[in-house]
């Protein structure tokens, strides 16, 4: 998900409702954060082929999901 949409879900919940599931905050004004995700700041596209590499489901959040498949997919098929 996007810093946007990760900061709109601790502000509506409280806390990181997705304490259990692997997450990613794609962001390159966000360094850290206190809950268990991990920021991605660097070629998105590669991460997206690292994970599709692992085999396991994956979910994006956020408004950019559909850009984000898109763009990724459109690298990940060349």
């Amino acid at each position: 998900m996007g810093r946007k949409t990760y900061q709109r879900a601790l502000k509506l919940a409280g806390t990181y409702p997705y304490q259990d599931k692997e997450s990613y905050v794609f962001s390159t004004t966000l360094h850290d954060t206190d809950d268990p995700t991990t920021v991605v700041a660097g070629n998105i596209p590669e991460f997206v082929r690292q994970l599709k590499a692992k085999k396991r489901r994956r979910h994006l959040a956020g408004r950019w999901r559909g850009y984000f498949h898109r763009a990724a997919q459109s690298r990940l098929d060349r």
